[in-house]
């Protein structure tokens, strides 16, 4: 009777984009959120830091 993991944990649905990523670096950050604040349609832009955070981060942290 040993569970390492419980699935009570695994449970919580996360958003997609908090999924193991480190935070993006200053820079990016940096020229991102400009373009957030600028963006007419936050959740639009959110969405491609996402896709784009995910994209470039994952490969990065596994490197």
């Amino acid at each position: 009777m040993s569970s390492p993991s419980p699935p009570n944990r695994r449970s919580t649905p996360k958003p997609p984009c908090s999924v193991s990523l480190p935070a993006p670096p200053s820079r990016a950050l940096a020229t991102l959120v400009p373009m957030m604040k600028s963006s007419p349609s936050p959740p639009i832009a959110f969405s491609i830091v996402c896709s784009w955070s995910s994209g470039i981060g994952v490969p990065a942290s596994i490197r």
